[in-house]
């Protein structure tokens, strides 16, 4: 079994006698047993592909490489005693302050205390899985981040589905779910949501906080897009705001710098905060010391004037990915234009499998994701096998158009023929 951070697991010809004695009789989700589309020969073409539209990561062009560099200059001349020799585990002071002065500024009553740094916001969803007992449910969405799925399916507590409707959660059977499940743990993605691009609507996100409190449920809230807002019409404040003593916000500068620096945040009160340090002790140790202080002379300078420019550059992005979508795509397609994020999340005629498309697309130059990656309740891979997700972020603005009239044309061919039967692709 071999395993990629952020790439799912691939399950290579291994009896389950050969299986560590922890893993046998596991149930593995759809996803999992896919063939792993991270990993080479299937995912590897997809990001090779001319026009990719598969992967989730921040345009390359937009890394302020030089400005970085000269940072990490800078830090390691003025504070090389500390940030090379062991720090706390609860992370560097300066750059918590520093974040919980961003948080402030968002009108997040917090501080420092409130702020543990952590290594990448995948992290957060191990961490979090650790503070729950084996009865325990959570809750997760679907569609959702494979990530989540597969923390919480490393551990042994038991994992339940609520479904994402076009405004994000669906209330009464969210509700449902949770009483009829006793959960323990919802965690949500409300804004520019993977792999949907679904916003939640500040009518619902007080509703989340409300259930939280009557139900006693502790919310683990999926913010890393969050600052990807391309309309600020639509800006809403997290879910955390609505209530702190039951909420957990996992922010990431991955999307909005660069994964590389391998950074983010989760925020909690503080008692939550001290549990999740003393996990984290037993993890990492500590997330880089030179990473922390890098962001926060980042941060120092003025980083809003940044996100300002990226933001800039992906509502570009997905203003011309939109335009080509409505040229060249059927009209038995459908889908709906994200306020903020990476993603469109196109719905097929039911004729069309996904990945039986995206066998005939990767060999012809075009890549994304299809939705059965994203399932995750029973019967969820079936039910998604007619969506697929497409990113424009990483994908080069020149081949947005080339790429979509490309998916197009195949979409077309294949809309009005019988499917194209290939052996699985994953």
């Amino acid at each position: 079994m071999t395993t990629h951070v952020g790439r799912g697991t691939r399950v290579a010809e291994l009896s389950p006698n050969t299986l560590p004695h922890s893993l046998q009789g596991l149930s593995l989700p759809a996803w999992e047993a896919i063939g792993d589309l991270l990993s080479p020969p299937p995912y590897a073409s997809l990001l090779a592909a001319p026009y990719s539209f598969a992967p989730a990561s921040p345009d390359s062009r937009c890394v302020p490489a030089r400005a970085l560099a000269s940072l990490a200059t800078e830090v390691i001349a003025k504070e090389s005693q500390t940030i090379f020799s062991y720090g706390p585990a609860q992370g560097d002071p300066g750059f918590r302050a520093q974040v919980a002065r961003s948080l402030r500024d968002e009108g997040l009553e917090v501080d420092a205390t409130w702020v543990l740094p952590i290594s990448g916001a995948t992290q957060a969803w191990d961490l979090v899985s650790r503070l729950f007992a084996a009865q325990d449910c959570v809750l997760l969405e679907d569609p959702c981040y494979p990530g989540a799925v597969r923390s919480f399916r490393a551990r042994p507590q038991t994992v339940a589905w609520y479904p994402v409707g076009e405004e994000g959660a669906t209330l009464e059977l969210l509700e449902k779910a949770i009483v009829t499940r006793q959960a323990r743990l919802l965690c949500i993605n409300p804004d520019f949501h993977n792999p949907t691009g679904n916003t939640l609507s500040i009518e619902a996100r007080r509703e989340v906080a409300r259930l939280a409190r009557q139900y006693q449920l502790l919310i683990l809230e999926d913010g890393i897009f969050r600052d990807l807002n391309y309309n600020q019409e639509c800006s809403y404040p997290p879910i955390f705001a609505f209530a702190p003593e039951r909420t957990l916000l996992v922010s990431s500068f991955s999307k909005v710098l660069a994964p590389g620096l391998r950074l983010g945040t989760v925020v909690a009160t503080p008692g939550l905060v001290e549990k999740l340090a003393w996990l984290k002790q037993a993890m990492d140790y500590q997330t880089s010391a030179l990473s922390q202080a890098v962001v926060r002379a980042w941060m120092a300078q003025g980083w809003r004037e940044y996100l300002r420019t990226i933001q800039a550059v992906y509502r570009q992005k997905r203003d011309r990915l939109a335009a080509a979508l409505r040229r060249e795509l059927p009209p038995e397609v459908h889908w709906r234009e994200p306020e903020g994020g990476f993603f469109y999340w196109l719905s097929l005629p039911s004729s069309l499998d996904a990945e039986n498309l995206l066998y005939q697309a990767s060999r012809e130059g075009v890549a994304f994701l299809p939705g059965s990656f994203f399932g995750g309740g029973p019967g969820s891979a079936a039910r998604w096998r007619h969506f697929l997700r497409l990113s424009f972020s990483a994908i080069a603005t020149e081949s947005i158009e080339p790429g979509a009239a490309l998916l197009g044309r195949i979409l077309r061919e294949q809309s009005g023929s019988e499917l194209y039967s290939a052996a699985p692709l994953f």
